[in-house]
């Protein structure tokens, strides 16, 4: 910003894309920059469609700065990454004071706000949302895209199932409006899977009937019990409800998560895959409702380099055969 902020600047004011993020790698404490001539500044920045907030405080942007972004009237796309808000009601009324803005970003970032603070803001017309992580948003913020006269369409939701069951009926009713305009489903697996089981499931899966892309993540519990059949029990219920005839990828990637009896007797990681169920998960994959399936990609995490070739050689023979031979499967490790 320093760059135009000054009379002498040559740049044409055509910039299109603004990211607003803290530096790194700094010793000495930061200073906080104050526009020199902010009506010289938002003149220079007319042309910004584009805004992005990365891992940065609000709170450390000055007031004048600020004052600046309000008047960035052409801002039609707003992204939010990695951020701890603390007062989300200035941040609410300035993508409210926005006049073009139609899609709004939230990822990796805690937003906590009460409804009736929520509730006399609006955006200004229509406006759909290219990715949404609800992990660490308040339930209040899902109620309140509800409350839009043009509900808002999601291309891409991450969805953490550890994390849901404070807001279980705010997160259904979203799913079941929004659902069916989800292109791209990111599920984040229970790290305590016994946790889970004690509470309702957060979503309806069959609710994504037009899904494209799947990915899911979580530890691939081997040799525990019975740790390993509820974690199977989960992914059958997922592949079983997602009935959409327009999926065409699936991505697994797991981290090993081994018994600490069999790690004792020293069994070969790749034995114990050999013995793993999968929750019949290459059958329902294999079925008349992934019959559009093009893509099956398995990651696995924790496998020593020593193992890996035997264990895609057994997956390849075993389990995923089927999809090894129509050549849709790709074998990972990480």
């Amino acid at each position: 910003m320093q760059l135009i902020d000054v009379p002498w600047c040559t740049i044409p004011p055509a910039l299109s894309r603004v990211i607003i993020t803290k530096k790194r790698n700094i010793v000495h404490p930061q200073v906080a920059y104050t526009p020199i001539d902010p009506l010289r500044l938002v003149s220079r920045l007319q042309a910004i469609q584009y805004v992005r907030f990365h891992a940065v405080s609000f709170e450390n942007i000055p007031l004048s700065f600020w004052s600046v972004l309000h008047q960035l009237g052409g801002v039609r796309e707003l992204e939010i990454h990695q951020m701890l808000i603390k007062s989300p009601v200035h941040f609410f009324r300035y993508i409210c004071s926005l006049p073009a803005l139609g899609a709004l970003s939230i990822s990796r970032s805690c937003i906590e706000i009460a409804a009736p603070d929520l509730a006399p803001l609006r955006l200004k017309g229509p406006f759909y949302i290219p990715f949404l992580d609800v992990a660490m948003l308040s339930p209040s913020i899902l109620d309140w895209f509800l409350r839009h006269d043009s509900v808002p369409s999601v291309h891409t939701l991450r969805i953490n199932l550890g994390r849901e069951s404070a807001k279980v009926a705010s997160l259904g009713q979203f799913v079941e409006v929004v659902g069916p305009s989800i292109q791209n489903l990111q599920l984040t697996l229970p790290s305590d899977i016994y946790t889970y089981n004690l509470f309702p499931p957060p979503v309806d899966f069959s609710l994504f009937r037009n899904v494209r892309a799947v990915y899911v993540e979580g530890y691939l519990r081997l040799g525990e019990e019975p740790g390993s059949r509820l974690f199977e029990d989960l992914t059958r219920s997922i592949f079983t409800q997602i009935t959409s005839p327009l999926l065409e990828k699936v991505s697994l990637n797991y981290s090993l998560h081994i018994d600490e009896t069999m790690i004792f007797f020293g069994i070969p990681n790749d034995i114990l895959l050999d013995l793993f169920r999968w929750g019949a998960l290459p059958e329902t994959l294999g079925g008349k409702s992934y019959e559009n399936l093009r893509s099956l990609r398995l990651a696995l995490r924790g496998f020593p380099p020593y193992q890996r070739c035997k264990a895609e050689d057994s997956l390849r023979k075993g389990p995923f055969a089927s999809f090894a031979s129509r050549n849709i499967l790709s074998v990972g490790f990480l």
